[in-house]
């Protein structure tokens, strides 16, 4: 190859240069048991234990309450890590969790409301 041609071939390719140097990634993980809002508005005032189980699976957690009834919840969270890096210079991530928990309160076995707190 001539060697005046290398000065040129190497200002060609300095434009390309940055995408090798930078990288950025974003990833999401889910855990727990979601409730979807059509699942949620299906459990009213008056539905049985073994409906709201059928319809959105086993909770998280049931705790037995003072007066008798019980109260079950359902977890979920999701959690996004965003990180970037210049190559040999720097590296950063940043994590966001988020959680929401569902939770259904029953008395002698029949629904007796029914909400959702957190995202």
């Amino acid at each position: 190859m001539n060697a005046r041609l290398l000065p040129l071939l190497a200002l060609g390719l300095l434009p390309l240069l940055p995408a090798c140097l930078v990288q950025s990634e974003s990833r999401t993980t889910f855990s727990g048991e979601t409730v979807a809002p059509e699942a949620a508005h299906q459990i009213v005032e008056g539905c049985t234990q073994e409906f709201v189980r059928g319809l959105i699976g086993p909770p998280t957690a049931e705790t037995e309450l003072p007066d008798g009834g019980s109260l079950w919840k359902w977890t979920s969270s999701r959690s996004t890590a965003k990180g970037e890096r210049v190559f040999l210079l720097f590296s950063s991530t940043d994590v966001t969790e988020v959680e929401a928990d569902f939770f259904v309160e029953f008395s002698d076995g029949l629904v007796t409301r029914s909400w959702r707190q957190g995202a």
